[in-house]
């Protein structure tokens, strides 16, 4: 254990038996004050817990009719890449029995199954069970995939459904897919959210294929259903339901002499090797992190936090992409060696920086130099630095913003194609600017990404329009440049 933990053992007898680690409980430390576990540090777990459930009842929780579908569910048989390449090409377009007849049997063989599915949309919330593991960390039951699974069996069925010109039943499982994305957008859970940006997606493909294939008032029908549904937005609270309550639990875990773990997790390395075990079984831990205030490290991760969710509640686009880049560039100011960025999503995996194992090596030195302090420095900087290693990966949480922002735009974006759509039965061509789709849509929505109108551009008998994306440059709408550099703006285009 560290140093200070003997040290305020010491002093244990003024609060009974139990040692009282050396953090100060407050907002902007610990966040909470409770639970408290044995050893004087806080139960996050149990606090994340509480919040993540409070409402929960099992009358508006739909997991378990949920879990009861896929306890029922059968998979498509016959080859793997076979079904897997008729599976991707059943939720892109319309398709008849006679094209994926591996596809149509599994759907028939789950008509029980999907029907407990929009059951379960139906309830208020979709909460997967949640458990404490050994290290007092909260985890999930598995189930977030078989979600994806469902949005897209549901969306190859409905794909099914438009071929044989049942439009209504078509509705009714995009209906069910938007409602599984929302309810996992409801839940103060970043991944849940991520999964229900993803399934909304999926949705969004058939609705434009419903349109596609139908007569003018399968169009409006496809508009009216569209029009009533909640846009999608990144919910606050699952900062602290994750980023925060996780950082703040990591240093729990390295004040309860799991620094390895920690370590380890935060840069997707094993570093066990740093933490060298004694002929007596006694940890040592690696640099002068006994040396380390706490509380401190406590403080950044709160304070970077509240950033996070500030920016969150920026609803200008320029400012809000101004406030990312203020925030990444002081991350980056002074990256942390071995961070899940390199070790992960960098360096380690690109071969032309040399030897795998070799680029490793140097990473731990360069790990272990980092928790050394250095000469001259004092605790309160060398604290701060390695608070660092625990607030680092908000650097990711811009890509889910722009995920989440996506998700609005892309709705946006189908909701005045589907206008546009309307507007060529009525007229006969599709207008020439998108003022026109006023007489649908009284109110026109704006790209998220820039606030202004989004760009369109009438092409012959149809028409493309699209979002600048997060970058807010037009790219003139194309999904990759001429050189091969794929752009990130979003796009949907009409033939006819």
């Amino acid at each position: 254990m560290f140093a200070w933990v003997a040290l305020v053992a010491a002093c244990a007898g003024a609060f009974g038996d139990q040692p009282v680690p050396k953090i100060i409980v407050g907002k902007d430390t610990t966040r909470v004050d409770g639970p408290v576990l044995p050893d004087g540090t806080i139960d996050y777990a149990a606090a994340q817990l509480k919040q993540i459930t409070g409402g929960l009842t099992e009358e508006n929780n739909g997991w378990a009719i949920f879990a009861a579908a896929f306890a029922l569910w059968k998979e498509a048989e016959g080859p793997d890449d076979v079904v897997l390449d008729h599976s991707d090409k059943a939720t892109m377009k319309p398709w008849k029995d006679a094209d994926f007849p591996d596809i149509a049997a599994m759907l028939k063989a789950n008509e029980k199954a999907l029907a407990l599915i929009g059951e379960a949309s139906r309830k208020s919330r979709m909460m997967i069970p949640m458990q404490v593991n050994k290290d007092n960390v909260l985890v999930r039951a598995p189930g977030l995939g078989n979600l994806r699974i469902a949005a897209r069996t549901l969306a190859a069925r409905a794909m099914n459904e438009i071929a044989e010109g049942k439009q209504d039943l078509a509705r009714e499982d995009v209906a069910t897919i938007h409602r599984l994305a929302r309810q996992q957008m409801n839940e103060p859970i970043t991944i849940n959210e991520m999964v229900g940006q993803g399934i909304d997606a999926t949705a969004w493909v058939v609705v434009r294929a419903g349109a596609q294939a139908g007569a003018p008032k399968d169009i409006q029908n496809w508009f009216n259903q569209s029009m009533g549904l909640e846009e999608l937005r990144m919910n606050p609270s699952a900062i602290d339901m994750n980023e925060r309550y996780l950082a703040l639990n990591r240093v729990m875990l390295v004040m309860r002499g799991h620094a390895d773990s920690v370590l380890s997790d935060l840069t997707m390395m094993n570093l066990e090797s740093m933490f060298l075990t004694s002929k007596t079984g006694a940890t040592v831990n690696p640099g002068d992190l006994d040396q380390v205030d706490w509380n401190i490290a406590l403080r950044r991760i709160n304070a970077k936090c509240d950033e996070v969710v500030a920016i969150l509640g920026q609803e200008n686009a320029a400012k809000r992409r101004a406030a990312w880049d203020a925030f990444i560039t002081e991350l980056e100011k002074e990256p942390v060696p071995g961070n899940f960025f390199d070790a992960m999503g960098g360096s380690l995996l690109d071969k032309e920086k040399g030897d795998y194992e070799a680029q490793k090596k140097q990473m731990l030195a360069d790990v272990a130099a980092y928790l050394k302090m250095g000469k001259g420095e004092s605790q309160a900087d060398y604290s701060e630095r390695i608070a660092r290693y625990f607030t680092y990966e908000l650097k990711s949480d811009r890509d889910i913003d722009n995920l989440m922002i996506r998700g609005r735009a892309e709705q946006r974006l189908n909701m005045l194609a589907l206008g546009l759509m309307i507007l060529r039965d009525r007229d006969g061509a599709y207008p020439d600017t998108l003022d026109k789709v006023k007489d649908v849509i009284p109110r026109l929505p704006t790209d998220p990404f820039s606030d202004e109108a989004f760009i369109y551009v009438k092409s012959g008998k149809g028409f493309k329009i699209y979002s600048v994306g997060p970058n807010g440059k037009d790219d003139g709408g194309v999904k990759e440049t001429s050189d091969h550099v794929r752009t990130d703006g979003i796009i949907v285009e009409m033939a006819k």
